[in-house]
């Protein structure tokens, strides 16, 4: 293989050993955000090393719902099921 050929496989290794590491943080994101009683799902993108980018979305609660009492919070159970 040439040189930039190889540098270009290495990288792309790079970034999905990276994503694998990603994971982690991705689930103490959304870990967090479920102790204040927020339904979310966290994902990583490794684009160019060494910088991630953390993609939030949060899911909206069912119609007349609190998110607040739903979690338990109210009621000194953060994270309990609703």
């Amino acid at each position: 293989l040439s040189p930039s050929a190889r540098a270009a496989r290495d990288g792309a290794h790079a970034r999905s050993e990276a994503l694998v590491f990603a994971h982690f943080p991705c689930g103490l994101i959304r870990g967090a955000l479920a102790a204040f009683g927020i339904e979310a799902s966290v994902s990583a993108e490794v684009s160019a090393l060494p910088a991630c980018q953390f993609t939030v979305k949060v899911v909206q609660p069912a119609a007349g719902a609190s998110t607040v009492a739903a979690a338990g919070v109210a009621h000194g159970r953060a994270g309990a099921p609703p």
